[in-house]
């Protein structure tokens, strides 16, 4: 049996811990609730004794996948196909690939004239003949 590096066990209860963060995982959760016993006297109906007592109940709830941990999972596992900063890469044919640019759809630009935009509509306008600046 091969002897284990030192910090090798901790790597792997990391690992353990990221994977489970990583996709989700169940929790049991103690509660505990107060439960009260009260006696009555069966012929006057009246209040004998009231007793107070503490007990545990288990519940289970789910603690959703951390998507942080999803992609350093990822980046860190397969850096190639899930890297945070893509790389330009080369087509098999030798070509880069990148942005491909496409021709203007529509409307009634035409090539070579510059487009003027219509001034917004602000609504009530007056003039300050003094100053000559719009006020609204």
């Amino acid at each position: 049996m091969p002897r284990k590096k030192k910090g090798e066990g901790a790597n792997e209860q990391v690992e353990k811990a990221l994977l489970q963060l990583a996709t989700g995982y169940t929790v049991p959760l103690a509660k505990t609730f107060k439960l009260k016993q009260v006696e009555f006297d069966p012929d006057t109906g009246k209040k004998i004794a009231e007793r107070e007592e503490l007990a545990v109940g288990y519940d289970e709830t789910h603690v959703s996948a951390n998507t942080r941990a999803q992609m350093f999972w990822l980046t860190n596992r397969d850096p190639e196909r899930w890297s945070s900063k893509p790389e330009e890469r080369q087509e098999e044919d030798g070509e880069e690939s990148g942005v491909v640019l496409m021709p203007e759809v529509g409307g009634s630009a035409q090539a070579g004239t510059e487009y003027e935009a219509p001034e917004p509509d602000c609504g009530d306008k007056t003039t300050d003949e003094t100053e000559g600046q719009e006020r609204l």
